[in-house]
């Protein structure tokens, strides 16, 4: 007889359920089987009906029946053992009689249930399921995906074959040293971590159908360092709809929803709080002098740019700060007669400063375009956007640049991170990323250990949320809330002379104020 005979080891959770019994929980945690016949409920003594997904058992119930006190009510445990044995207090539930009082609001003794308990409307198939997965309620075998005994299965996808395939290598070895090296730390409650990686592509449909089979094949408990350029709607639905902890996605356009997925928790600043922090940090620096003329900004982009949210915050915080609206300038192809045009707007704006969204290239064709003259204005941009190369672009028509970076990469533990991954025999090449990688492993282990041997899902994402001032060495302390699961918020900023291309350290970590009318020039 095995000295740990009181622990059940399982196989995947997912695998130990019937097709009924998922499509059961489905129904219990989500008010939705997915098809096209909606579950309705109503409250009370009213004959209005409103879909399920409002009122899902799980939300009062708990994920595991387990029940709640909420307020003055006191919301009844409902595990099998509860519900399927006869007490001398009360007559056991069988299948017809749990299914009335879902229904119909009457208990097994007959007698009605109260008001604030839903009535739901299914179909027999619906309620048969919802019965079936019920009765095997917070058992062993209703675990979620991705846990057994001795192991946790984290899953993520990286572009292994599209122009960005460098990339996604360096960083799937990345995720490996790093994963090796926390298992090397020891178990956690008996359970290493392994890793699952599928090619995501290049295209948002591959990225999206790439995420579906990590799902549905390899049924990871939580998802790592993703690569999306964008965390598309089809994306943040089909991950928030599976309730999978998503964990420091790579993408510096997440999917803003408020309030917030709780099962979410992105590591990278935005585009948008680093545009932000742009013009917050350019205000700062322009001299303060008795001129009643407020400072100028011109807004330059692509009419292909996809984060056109990006340029929604630029105007938002050029307005915080009580400014006159930016003129805006969108490229359609570099050297084209309408480009031509739309820089008469530059020549006649003379700005103080030209915001430009874009890669190098891109810049450098706009550059082509510009209006020569005396009046040159400060260059604003982002260096993710742009890339490093930007830093040494010859002639631009600018007096100086001013780039915001997510990253110091000058913060010194990076050089004992070299010395780690080198021990793997992986090289340092896109060390921002690298290390947010990196740092997204010792998160989850963080949150494995404080979630204790019982794992769920559920504990997880709570344990992660209550993991306060996480360092990650180049970006400050990460502060994650129910309304906020962006660690970062603002920008390093990075000041290129543009005579000697000079590139001065970062500046201090600057976080885009939201507060109205900030300074009146």
């Amino acid at each position: 007889m095995s000295l740990s005979s009181g622990i059940i080891d399982v196989a995947n959770a997912d695998e130990s359920l019937t097709a009924i019994e998922l499509l059961g929980r489905k129904i219990y945690r989500e008010g939705s089987d997915g098809s096209q016949n909606e579950i309705t409920t109503t409250l009370g003594v009213t004959d209005d009906s409103v879909s399920a997904t409002t009122f899902t058992c799980a939300n009062c119930h708990g994920l595991k029946g387990e029940g709640k006190q909420e307020g003055g009510l006191n919301v009844p445990t409902i595990s099998p053992q509860h519900l399927f044995t006869n007490t001398p207090a009360k007559k056991a539930y069988d299948e017809s009689t749990l299914i009335r009082a879902i229904t119909k609001g009457i208990n097994a003794q007959d007698k009605p249930l109260s008001a604030a308990m839903p009535r739901y409307g299914f179909t027999d198939y619906q309620a048969q399921a919802l019965v079936a997965y019920i009765k095997i309620l917070g058992s062993s075998s209703d675990g979620d995906a991705g846990i057994t005994a001795s192991e946790v299965q984290l899953g993520t996808v990286l572009p292994l074959t599209s122009t960005q395939a460098a990339t996604g290598k360096l960083l799937k070895a990345t995720l490996d040293a790093c994963i090796a090296e926390s298992n090397r730390h020891g178990l956690i409650y008996g359970r290493k971590v392994t890793l699952t990686t599928l090619d995501s592509g290049g295209t948002k449909e591959e990225i999206l159908a790439s995420t579906k089979r990590l799902i549905i094949e390899t049924k990871p408990f939580a998802l790592i360092s993703g690569y999306f350029p964008e965390v598309t709607t089809d994306i943040y639905q089909l991950l928030q709809n599976e309730k999978i902890p998503v964990i420091a996605p790579l993408s510096f356009i997440p999917n803003e929803s408020s309030p917030p997925s709780p099962s979410f928790f992105y590591f990278l600043p935005s585009y948008a709080d680093q545009s932000r922090a742009l013009v917050d940090y350019w205000l700062a620096q322009m001299p303060k002098d008795n001129s009643t003329a407020k400072p100028k900004l011109t807004i330059v982009y692509s009419d292909g740019l996809t984060n056109l949210n990006v340029v929604a915050a630029i105007r938002e915080q050029v307005q915080r700060n009580n400014l006159n609206a930016p003129t805006e300038i969108v490229l359609s192809q570099a050297n084209s007669k309408q480009d031509v045009n739309q820089l008469i707007k530059l020549k006649t704006a003379k700005p103080d400063a030209v915001f430009f969204l874009g890669n190098t290239q891109e810049l450098k064709d706009f550059n082509l375009l510009m209006p020569k003259s005396d009046h040159q204005p400060i260059l604003l941009g982002l260096l993710a956007m742009l890339g490093a190369n930007v830093i040494a672009t010859p002639d631009l028509a600018a007096s100086k640049m001013l780039l915001a970076t997510p990253f110091n990469l000058y913060a010194p533990a990076m050089r004992q991170f070299a010395a780690l991954l080198n021990q793997h025999s992986v090289s340092l090449q896109s060390p921002g990323l690298q290390r947010i990688a990196c740092s997204a492993v010792n998160f989850v282990t963080e949150g494995l250990k404080r979630s204790g041997k019982r794992l769920s899902r559920d504990k997880f994402i709570h344990a992660l949320g209550e993991i306060k001032n996480y360092s990650v060495d180049i970006v400050p302390p990460f502060q994650f809330e129910p309304n906020n699961r962006k660690g970062a918020k603002g920008a390093y900023i990075l000041t290129v002379d543009m005579k000697t291309h000079n590139l001065s350290p970062p500046s201090a970590w600057v976080i885009p104020s939201d507060d109205s009318l900030l300074r009146d020039f």
